[in-house]
């Protein structure tokens, strides 16, 4: 806080830095004064006061505004955000930034990036939905012998062979082709952005086939490898 008479030759003094709870107290003598408050993200405060009382207290309120707003981004799940460079969080962040233009950028694994300009005024709290990052994606064609089998990729159903899969993020997915009296096949697929890759899977036949014993009870290896108890 500094002071001064209300005087054109008069020096800026300091008057004292406010405590933890905002104030600061000096005895001053009669007369009439004019002062400024500083704070850093605030903008400065000023005002007059005449003091015309011997012994009195003398109180002045002074409310600073900020230079600041508190924001939130809304980013969505495993979005990196960035401000100006800087990763702040994932998924969301909630802070305060001071007045001015930002670059944010949400990031995300085998998406394109998305920048955008983001201004900040004073006293402007609010939530921000941000751009999403761009999928990098491929088509993947299944065909199968025989034809109408099940297509589950990374644990999710996509429809029955022949089938073409769009938009399918880049990179590896695990493919399981199944279809009743068969036997299921998994397969391991690598997509590449903006091409097609055609995977061809051939499934096996399967007998069912059932074991009983006398005794009724019996341990069943097939093939050296316990399988359970019989019947079976």
């Amino acid at each position: 806080v500094m002071y001064k008479k209300e005087e054109s030759d008069a020096q800026w003094q300091l008057f004292g830095i406010t405590d933890d709870e905002g104030s600061v107290a000096k005895s001053l003598e009669l007369g009439t004064y004019v002062y400024e408050v500083f704070s850093d993200s605030y903008h400065k405060g000023e005002g007059r006061v005449v003091l015309d009382k011997a012994n009195e207290m003398y109180a002045e309120d002074v409310v600073l505004r900020p230079k600041f707003s508190t924001l939130t981004f809304e980013a969505g799940e495993g979005v990196d955000i960035y401000i100006d460079n800087e990763k702040v969080g994932t998924g969301s962040w909630h802070g305060i930034l001071n007045a001015g233009t930002y670059s944010v950028e949400c990031r995300k694994e085998k998406h394109k990036s998305v920048s955008e300009n983001i201004v900040v005024t004073d006293s402007c709290d609010q939530t921000i939905t941000l751009k999403s990052p761009i999928p990098i994606v491929g088509t993947l064609m299944m065909i199968s012998t025989p034809l109408g089998a099940n297509i589950t990729i990374d644990g999710e159903e996509h429809g029955v062979t022949p089938l073409t899969i769009e938009n399918l993020l880049i990179g590896e997915h695990t493919i399981i082709v199944s279809k009743d009296d068969f036997k299921s096949d998994t397969c391991i697929v690598d997509i590449t952005e903006n091409k097609m890759l055609e995977k061809t899977v051939a499934l096996k036949s399967i007998t069912h086939v059932t074991i009983t014993t006398k005794p009724k009870v019996a341990e069943l290896y097939i093939n050296d490898e316990y399988v359970g108890s019989t019947p079976y």
